[in-house]
């Protein structure tokens, strides 16, 4: 997929958070969200395989890298303002199929706003954006993940890393489901 398929990134609401662009106001939050080796074990992503000491603008101009290349559309999670987190779609197949992966601060863990922020890109992803399937995984162990997966998604499978899940648009009637009142 190449960055012109992209549609512009969306502002969304929810009744606590905002998701939005990353700004260079962002620059040490994120960086920090990026650098914590212990939550970050869970992503998938080991960005000290590319560059072992980053300074903290390399993990904002990374992302806008991707969003410009075409492999990833993140967005900040905020909470009043302050970026606490992120939501990423990528791995697109060109069939209408992405992945979309959730991420909130250690310090803002366990109040569900993980949960709300993946929900509602979720829900942009296959109203706003026209998907027709967003898939996600979580590794076995993460139990938080697994929590929040499976109150937005169905189950898709596992192997004996993950957990798989998913959200499909069967019919037109669909494109009307509120994702966590299922």
């Amino acid at each position: 997929m190449s960055g012109n398929a992209f549609p512009p990134r969306p502002h969304l609401t929810t009744p606590r958070l905002t998701l939005n662009a990353l700004t260079p106001a962002d620059c040490g939050d994120y960086a920090a969200l990026c650098r914590d080796t212990r939550r970050n074990r869970w992503w998938g992503y080991d960005y000290r395989e590319e560059q072992p000491h980053p300074p903290e603008e390399w993990f904002l101009q990374a992302s806008e890298e991707d969003y410009a290349a075409g492999r990833e559309l993140g967005l900040a999670v905020r909470l009043r303002g302050r970026c606490i987190g992120e939501v990423v779609f990528t791995h697109f197949d060109g069939r209408g199929t992405a992945e979309l992966g959730c991420r909130i601060a250690a310090a803002y863990a366990g109040h569900g706003y993980g949960t709300e922020a993946f929900a509602a890109a979720l829900a942009w992803g296959l109203k706003g954006w026209d998907l027709r399937r967003v898939t996600a995984k979580c590794f076995r162990e993460n139990h938080p993940s697994r929590h929040m997966l499976a109150a937005c998604m169905d189950p898709a499978g596992e192997d004996e890393t993950y957990l798989y899940f998913e959200k499909c648009i069967q019919n037109e009637n669909d494109m009307h489901m509120d994702i966590l009142s299922e």
